[in-house]
């Protein structure tokens, strides 16, 4: 007989982004209009897939999940309904806002992890094909003043 118990569910969130990185291939994946994951959506799969049995749940896209509107009441309800489920949110920053900082922070994501791709502004230009790296930089140590303040 397995125990087998799963630790971790993954959820692409959307195949929109707001970066173009050379060595991805979300651009092969656009479409209009975008597909994105809804908060209708993720009851019924989280429901059929018994989230209630696994560790953590880890959103990331084949984009970038912060463009989709649904994934903060998201991850509100994995709070709500499965309390003991952690949420990692994979980003790459560009979209991190203060207001939205705080609002992931207040929902217990347990797991920012950014995807910044580069050391420098030129490195990263060339990498994500957007001029974003000093507000990225900017939205990171805000995040992190923030949890530290708060002590999440």
């Amino acid at each position: 007989m397995n125990n087998f118990e799963p630790h971790q569910a993954s959820f692409l969130m959307t195949n929109r982004c707001n970066a173009r990185c050379a060595f991805c291939l979300v651009g092969d994946y656009f479409q209009d209009p975008p597909k994105e994951m809804t908060l209708d959506k993720f009851k019924t799969i989280a429901g059929n897939m018994r989230l209630e049995r696994f560790d953590n749940v880890m959103l990331s896209g084949a984009g970038e999940p912060l463009v989709n509107p649904h994934t903060l009441p998201i991850i509100s309800y994995v709070n709500a309904e499965y309390p003991r489920v952690k949420v990692f949110l994979i980003t790459n920053g560009i979209a991190l806002t203060r207001e939205l900082s705080g609002q992931l922070i207040h929902n217990n994501v347990s797991l920012l992890s950014f995807s910044v791709n580069a050391g420098t502004a030129a490195v990263y230009q060339r990498t994500m094909q957007v001029d974003a790296f000093d507000r990225v930089v900017e939205n990171i140590r805000y995040y992190q003043e923030l949890a530290k303040l708060t002590g999440k």
